[in-house]
């Protein structure tokens, strides 16, 4: 088989350091954590495959953030970021 792009998203919070990826019955999303932009960008999978506007999410009162990191829990309802500047 081959792959082809679906779609592209552009994030709000530049620096990707991240990817996860989880399901949850026919829904999904895919977050990823922003390094040097000190955030986390969050898009949902659409039932085409292809990935929703990104929303974000910035710590707020820190200049020191830097999540480098996401594990999604099975269920797709928890995520838990690693932060190395807090």
């Amino acid at each position: 088989g081959k792959l082809s792009p679906i779609n592209t998203v552009k994030c709000d919070v530049p620096g990707g350091a991240h990817v996860a990826v989880a399901y949850s019955g026919s829904s999904g999303m895919v977050v990823s954590p922003a390094y040097h932009g000190g955030g986390i960008n969050i898009m949902k999978i659409k039932a085409d495959g292809s990935l929703s506007e990104a929303s974000s999410i910035m710590h707020k009162g820190d200049s020191q953030a830097h999540p480098h990191s996401c594990f999604i829990d099975p269920s797709g309802k928890y995520g838990l970021i690693s932060d190395l500047g807090l």
